[in-house]
């Protein structure tokens, strides 16, 4: 799956970003692996995985669940752009 992140928390300047020290760029899209769909009052979630870059060799890891509209399904070329930038697993 891909998560747009800048979707899903707003691009700017009409988002404020979070009180963290690290945050990636939110104008990027993020591979995850889909552990499983929920169902809430709200709609569809996908409770996700995934690492995102913050520098060179350091990633932040993420589990948490994300919206249905914000996630749509990685092509093998996705999955291969994130296994050369490390986000995946080889």
């Amino acid at each position: 799956m891909l998560i747009d992140l800048g979707a899903l928390y707003g691009r700017q300047p009409h988002f404020r970003r979070p009180n963290v020290l690290l945050i990636a760029s939110l104008h990027y899209t993020a591979v995850a692996e889909l552990d499983a769909w929920v169902l809430a009052e709200t709609g569809w979630f996908g409770a996700c995985r995934y690492r995102v870059k913050l520098a060179y060799g350091q990633y932040i890891e993420q589990n948490h669940l994300v919206p249905a509209w914000a996630l749509r399904l990685a092509t093998d070329f996705d999955l291969a752009q994130a296994r050369m930038r490390g986000e995946l697993e080889p």
